[in-house]
Order: structure tokens, then C-alpha cells, then sequence
């Protein structure tokens, strides 16, 4: 399966972004390579997401939906 995210869902780190520009990094090789600043991700059911994101925020986390598995291999932004 493959990935499709939402690039407008999340905010790239300062500091990463002074790496990316200062190396001449490709965005590509900076999702593969630094993930972009989005940390850990988790693939859950559609169906199961709120229930997911629910027992994150209980546990003091800050979750968010950035995208969707879809078809095929690789992440689309």
C-alpha cells in the first residue's frame, strides 16, 4: 500500500527546515530521510480513527490525521 499526505496538515520544524535548505535537500529525499518533522504516524481503519485519536488526546498526546493509505507504493503529497 502506499500513502497519500495532506503536506497542509502539519508544520515542518524550523531547524529542519534550515537543514533541508542549507543541504539542497529534495522533499522527496527529506520524507524518506527526515519524515518531515511529523514523527511517529500510525495507519488505522477508516472506521477506527476517531476511536485512535480519542485515546491519544487522553494519554496527553496531540494527534492528527495527515493522510490516507491508498493503492499502490510509495507517499504522494
Amino acid at each position: 500500500a502506499g500513502a497519500r499526505l495532506d503536506a497542509g496538515t502539519w508544520e515542518v520544524p524550523a531547524e529542519l527546515q534550515l537543514v533541508l535548505d542549507a543541504g539542497e535537500i529534495a522533499r522527496e529525499e527529506a520524507l524518506e530521510v527526515f519524515n518531515m518533522g511529523l514523527g511517529f504516524v500510525l495507519a488505522v481503519a477508516p472506521e477506527a480513527a476517531d476511536r485512535v485519536l480519542e485515546e491519544l488526546r487522553s494519554a496527553g498526546g496531540a494527534p492528527r490525521v495527515v493522510g490516507e493509505v491508498v493503492p499502490g507504493s510509495g507517499v504522494a503529497l
